[in-house]
């Protein structure tokens, strides 16, 4: 006899679908028990808020109930929340299905709260990039190249998806500007744009044939103040 697992876990909203009448599908990243797709009965979370639900697991499927908010809303400003359904459709199109990862969790509500503060987006994006990219083995390595060699500053590289950085005379960024980002660090000119250009391509050579398509979004929004942000 299959017996029925019941979690309370903390939760947000990533996308909802009607489903019959009155009830939805809905698409929540968990705390404990990472990204699900669940049914939900009558009523649904509002986009953008943290609660509590209590999410029953039984053969092989979720569902999901009795849920209270926790917070008030982290993203107010519409130009914020188009930039959140970017970070929403990173975690629905990269994050595996009921991967439990806490600190991913964690990582996706500061990235939703640093988007109403404009100076912060883009390097809150750039981290948020770059830790679902490590979470499904396909991080950039900004400390070396693609022959393993260490980053030189004084070198020029160019960038390839799913390989790395190669050495290039002519390379489009310098080494300096790559260990910048390794350290999380966009004081040198040009910083935020490498992490920016390169996870891109990136996030696009693994969900090839099809685009992202909140992107378009979140780069009209906030692109013009990219190399302020820190």
């Amino acid at each position: 006899m299959a017996f029925a697992r019941v979690v309370r876990t903390e939760a947000l909203l990533i996308h909802a679908w009607p489903y019959r009448e009155t009830d939805f599908l809905v698409e929540l990243m968990t705390e404990k028990c990472g990204r699900i797709r669940c049914h939900m009965r009558n009523s649904r979370p509002e986009a953008f808020r943290p609660f509590e639900i209590k999410v029953t697991q039984a053969k092989g499927y979720f569902s999901a109930s009795d849920f209270r908010y926790t917070q008030s809303l982290l993203i107010r400003h519409n130009e914020a929340r188009l930039i959140g359904l970017y970070v929403n459709e990173l975690v629905y199109r990269l994050v595996p299905t009921a991967l439990v990862d806490e600190s991913l969790y964690g990582s996706y509500l500061a990235t939703l709260a640093h988007l109403e503060v404009r100076i912060r987006v883009q390097a809150a994006l750039r981290f948020f990039e770059q830790r679902v990219l490590q979470l499904i083995g396909h991080a950039l390595d900004y400390r070396a190249d693609r022959n393993s060699q260490a980053i030189v500053e004084q070198q020029r590289y160019n960038f390839m998806a799913n390989s790395g950085f190669n050495p290039s005379a002519d390379g489009r960024y310098t080494g300096a500007q790559l260990l910048s980002v390794a350290r999380a660090d966009y004081d040198i000119a040009g910083a935020l744009t490498l992490a920016r250009e390169c996870q891109q391509q990136q996030i696009e050579a693994i969900l090839q044939p099809q685009a992202l398509f909140s992107r378009k979004w979140s780069i009209a929004t906030s692109a013009p103040h990219r190399e302020s942000s820190k």
